[in-house]
């Protein structure tokens, strides 16, 4: 037991947060878990499920709250699960992790597409929804001409978190095979 059972997460994500944490603080990884103090065990418990959340590989997550949580130069346990710990992995994703030329990265998502398609002759609703496949949400949901209620509210969340003005912008531009303009208003707003 280790005090936690309310909240959902998976013990190899946590344990991998908890050892990228003190790789970053303290400059080595861990070779074993009492190498690791409890409130990073505990910080890292409640990031998990977040990690989950956000279907990130721990070490990005950990990245992610290293490079927007911590505002001081210090990082600390507690910058692991903050309130904004998905926010600041959308935002690392998008600024750190792709490449900022929306046009090409556009073309990639659509190459990755066709190809599934052709090669599995699987529906395009079937892989639009498959999380092996390495999509952005916001393409998930703005690909299809018609929308695609699964789809928008399996991504939805992390589509919106996505949309930053280099993205929008540039999806503001992008139509489908008819002329007509892609329908932004499928990602859900802010609330």
């Amino acid at each position: 037991m280790n005090g936690y059972e309310d909240i959902s997460f998976d013990q190899n994500v946590a344990d991998e947060i908890a050892a990228c944490y003190q790789q970053i603080v303290t400059g080595r990884r861990p070779t074993n878990q009492r190498q690791i103090s409890p409130n990073v065990k505990t910080a890292a418990i409640k990031a998990a499920a977040l990690c989950e959340q956000s279907q990130t590989d721990p070490r990005v997550y950990v990245q992610a709250q290293q490079r927007y949580a911590s505002h001081d130069g210090n990082f600390y346990p507690n910058h692991l699960h903050t309130s904004s710990a998905l926010e600041n992995v959308a935002k690392y994703k998008t600024f750190v992790l792709i490449p900022l030329d929306p046009a090409k990265l556009y073309a990639t998502q659509l190459l990755y597409l066709t190809t599934a398609i052709r090669n599995t002759k699987r529906s395009v609703e079937s892989i639009l929804m498959d999380k092996t496949i390495q999509f952005y949400p916001w393409f998930r949901i703005l690909i299809t001409k018609q929308p695609n209620a699964n789809i928008i509210q399996e991504f939805g969340e992390a589509a919106r978190q996505q949309m930053v003005p280099l993205w929008s912008d540039f999806l503001k531009k992008k139509t489908y095979e008819d002329g007509t303009p892609f329908d932004l208003a499928r990602i859900p707003k802010k609330q």
